[in-house]
């Protein structure tokens, strides 16, 4: 789906607005999907789409103050809240499967055991949590169609109609857009300067999303700089590297409290068994074959190569050099947008009877680079 044309040059409300419809039919687009029970992207698509969304929204609220509702904005943070525990369990299952193939008979209690509890936080209805989600979704985009669409038309400053001025009448979409990118900028050194182990989760998940951040204000502008192409492609390994090192802490804190509770219950149900071979009603006896100790040490071991790995990876992807020569590329691409003006209507070379014709107001349709 493409960007609408010329960005830069509009003045900031109307190319906030006009980005955030593009983001929200992307969104619409995604939703639509959702039912479709074969279409296994179609969640992952959606939760994209509703963070490119709340990014955008966040970012240029001040320019749409008062044209997108705060309640509307909530609603749209929720909706991607509400979806994370079903990407997360979808991740550490897929983690899990994928290291199968490394595990000897004695870890597989713990892997089962692991697996079970994953499979648990499930949505018990899935089809029901779409349902839910799809309706939640509809009235967020009309209500922020609603508030958009009257914003996308031409500023007071290029219509003949009088309206009320602009808080920053002269200030085009693009420089705000540069403001914007230096701060997303400023947060993302920060946060990469607070990684100082693959344990540092906190300090990664943070730069993580600062990446993201950072990686959705720069795609609209791709097309016409070079630099923001290369920096797009940097956030993009970014996210892989930063991801996986959370995700491999996501599945070594699953390991843990797993182990927490399942070397408790193993160790009473061995107890229970010494004295009562027959041991309780509908449970299988406990043995020293059946411990979930041993499997989940492997899978805690297996995760931790695997973190060490990405953790490389992202180092001398991001050493001080690298991360130097990459900050240097926003603050191109910023002074670019900075320097973009208003574009003004050329003027005719014959004017018609009663003075010359108003230029054509930009319309949402105008979707197309």
């Amino acid at each position: 789906m493409r960007f609408p044309r010329g960005l830069p040059e509009r003045p900031a409300v109307q190319g906030a607005a006009l980005l955030a419809l593009h983001r929200l039919d992307a969104a619409a687009a995604a939703a639509k999907r959702l039912p479709v029970p074969d279409d296994a992207e179609a969640l992952h698509d959606f939760r994209v789409g509703l963070r490119r969304l709340r990014t955008l929204l966040r970012s240029y609220g001040e320019a749409l103050e008062g044209r997108v509702r705060r309640k509307t904005v909530k609603a749209v943070r929720r909706l991607g809240r509400d979806t994370n525990s079903a990407r997360d369990t979808e991740v550490l299952e897929s983690l899990l499967k994928g290291w199968e193939g490394a595990l000897q008979p004695s870890h597989r209690p713990g892997w089962n055991a692991l697996l079970a509890r994953l499979v648990k936080t499930k949505p018990a209805d899935l089809r029901g949590f779409i349902t839910r989600a799809i309706r939640s979704f509809r009235g967020v985009e009309a209500d922020l169609r609603a508030g958009l669409a009257a914003n996308t038309g031409p500023t007071a400053a290029e219509s003949s109609e009088p309206e009320k001025p602009a808080r920053s009448p002269g200030r085009t979409f693009g420089a705000l857009s540069a403001d914007l990118l230096r701060k997303a900028g400023r947060v993302l050194a920060t946060d990469l300067a607070a990684i100082k182990s693959p344990s540092d989760d906190e300090p990664v998940h943070e730069a993580r999303i600062a990446g993201k951040r950072l990686r959705y204000l720069l795609e609209p502008f791709q097309s016409r700089s070079f630099p923001c192409r290369k920096a797009v492609g940097k956030l993009k390994k970014l996210q892989d590297d930063l991801g996986e090192i959370h995700d491999l802490n996501l599945a070594i804190r699953a390991a843990r409290r797993c182990a927490k509770k399942e070397a408790g219950a193993w160790s009473l149900a061995l107890v229970d068994t010494a004295s009562d071979r027959s041991g309780k009603p509908g449970r299988p006896a406990a043995t020293s074959e059946s411990n979930p100790i041993p499997g989940l040490v492997q899978i805690s071991s297996l995760a931790g190569r695997d973190r060490a790995s990405a953790f490389s990876r992202f180092s001398s992807r991001w050493d001080q050099t690298r991360a130097e020569s990459f900050f240097r590329e926003i603050e191109t691409v910023a002074k670019g947008l900075s320097a973009k003006q208003r574009a003004r209507p050329a003027p005719a070379a014959s004017s018609p009877p009663g003075g010359p014709s108003p230029a054509p107001p930009a319309t949402p349709a105008e979707l197309s680079l």
